[in-house]
């Protein structure tokens, strides 16, 4: 679930005028409500992450319970050799989660 720090991080990143910067909000599903209530429509799939040259994971109240999901850690395909890989709160739990499991594609 995105929560303010979410949205604060996406604002700050999508500031970056560049031609080849894009900043995008995904999630598990074709939406998501925040800990407001506030339902949030991702921008990408999860299985667009592994195009994508940074990552940033954020945090969430559910993160355990994403992270014990196999059809969700299984669509997070991370690469550390070409991708730049960050975590918010609990969203170190999940990438060391996908280390772990050595789920890189």
């Amino acid at each position: 679930m995105p929560y303010s720090d979410s949205f604060i991080a996406s604002g700050i990143l999508y500031r970056v005028k560049s031609s080849d910067w894009k900043v995008s909000i995904t999630c598990s599903t074709e939406s998501v409500p925040s800990m407001n209530g506030v339902e949030v429509k991702r921008q990408i799939s999860l299985d667009q992450i592994s195009t994508r040259g940074v990552v940033l994971v954020g945090s969430g109240a559910q993160k355990r319970n994403v992270i014990k999901d196999a059809e969700i850690m299984n669509q997070l395909c991370l690469d550390p050799t070409r991708q730049l890989i960050g975590a918010q709160c609990s969203g170190v739990l999940q990438v060391l989660a996908v280390h772990k499991r050595h789920v890189y594609h």
